[in-house]
């Protein structure tokens, strides 16, 4: 079973400030693929977030931080499994 939430947030002190950010979360790292009959990474991380704070000055322009934390996930080139099925198929 493959399941997801995805959370968000903004806020407005006021005028000059804002925050917002997010938080992502995936069930599962990997699906059966039928067409190489084996479980394969979605190519998503289990974990992922964001948070930003912006600071607007008409005098001084603006100002943004923020911070992305992604966790660490397996990852694969479809391009190379579609050549490498095409070559299996010669």
């Amino acid at each position: 079973m493959i399941g997801n939430t995805d959370w968000s947030m903004a806020y407005q002190h006021n005028t000059e400030m804002f925050f917002n950010g997010n938080f992502s979360w995936y069930n599962t790292t990997e699906f059966y693929n039928e067409l190489t009959r084996r479980n394969d990474p979605i190519n998503a991380p289990k974990f992922k977030w964001n948070i930003n704070f912006n600071y607007k000055n008409d005098d001084y322009g603006m100002l943004s931080i923020g911070y992305r934390h992604v966790d660490q996930f397996a990852s694969v080139s479809y391009t190379h499994l579609r050549a490498h099925e095409t070559r299996h198929d010669l």
